[in-house]
């Protein structure tokens, strides 16, 4: 459960979520001869997606169950496109990671 330069790693039921080939192959194409990444400058245009932000769950495939939900991102990764929110169900806080696209800001 620990990596050189890894923040945090995602769980499901305590367990680590592999990382499919396609997209270690994906980020093993972006590295440099040094084996870096160099990644894009920051756009200058604001995003919507900021933590804090409350946003509204699309209808989105798997994720149906969850459509019309509000939740709150707390963590946005922008390089991929993902964000961690907070969502309340029965009663109790739930963390999970949503795609952006997933996701209409509301506030």
């Amino acid at each position: 459960m620990w990596a050189p330069g890894i923040f945090r790693f995602f769980l499901f039921e305590e367990k680590p979520v592999p990382v499919p080939v396609r997209d270690i192959k994906g980020l093993m194409a972006m590295e440099d001869k040094d084996g870096i990444i160099k990644l894009p400058a920051a756009a200058a245009k604001l995003s919507p997606y900021r933590p804090g932000a409350t946003a509204k769950i699309r209808s989105t495939n798997v994720r149906d169950a969850f459509a019309g939900q509000t939740c709150k991102i707390t963590v946005v990764h922008e390089n991929s496109g993902y964000c961690e929110v907070v969502l309340n169900i029965m009663g109790r806080d739930v963390r999970t990671v949503l795609p952006q696209a997933a996701l209409s800001v509301i506030a």
